[in-house]
């Protein structure tokens, strides 16, 4: 005769086994919330740091140019680094937001959006740019030190700086705090809808 109790007692036993083992999911679901992005941040920033610290050195451009190398790539590089590092700070935030409400405040909200995007658009730009810049010095290789230098680099990285800063001023105005999340207003979410879908135009294409 077969025990009722026992079966029921084992089987309880079971679930209570099965409940406690954490999925894969969860496991992986708790990585990436707790310590990935938080390893990322370190890591980017380390690297960004010693970035901003060699192409910001004003001895190093002396000696390079000296040596009659351009730098014309220099400046974006330079300025990048910040940028990433910006970006790197809004993904920190994320981060803190797993343990307080840190994003999802007046403000912070509406400003570490801005930054993503103007860090993104930047970010693209300067990619294409130092890319064309390549590009040209393979292209017509006497021709560089007479059109590309360090200074004409500079003026064009923070040129797309303004441009960024200029293009995404309207979103601050579009994004705020609904239903205690960040997120675009209600009544002008038509246009936010409708400059994301240009801005993937702009920065991805």
């Amino acid at each position: 005769m077969i025990d009722a109790e026992n079966i029921t007692s084992t089987s309880l036993n079971s679930s209570l086994d099965t409940a406690e083992l954490p999925s894969p999911i969860t496991l992986l679901d708790f990585f990436f919330r707790h310590i990935y992005w938080l390893l990322l941040v370190l890591i980017g920033c380390i690297g960004n740091g010693f970035a901003i610290i060699v192409f910001g050195q004003r001895a190093l451009r002396t000696t390079i140019a000296s040596m009659g190398s351009n730098m014309s790539v220099y400046p974006f590089l330079f300025y990048m680094a910040i940028s990433d590092t910006i970006y790197l700070f809004v993904l920190f935030c994320l981060w803190v937001s797993n343990y307080i409400n840190l994003l999802h405040r007046p403000v912070v909200c509406q400003l570490t959006l801005y930054l993503t995007y103007v860090c993104n658009f930047i970010s693209a730009y300067y990619t294409v740019s130092f890319t064309a810049q390549r590009l040209f010095a393979v292209v017509k290789p006497f021709r560089v030190s007479h059109v590309l230098s360090w200074y004409r680099s500079r003026c064009l990285a923070l040129f797309i700086i303004f441009i960024a800063c200029l293009i995404y001023s309207y979103l601050p105005f579009l994004i705020g705090i609904v239903n205690g999340q960040c997120f675009s207003l209600k009544h002008l979410r038509w246009i936010n809808e409708l400059m994301d879908i240009v801005d993937c135009f702009v920065v991805f294409l």
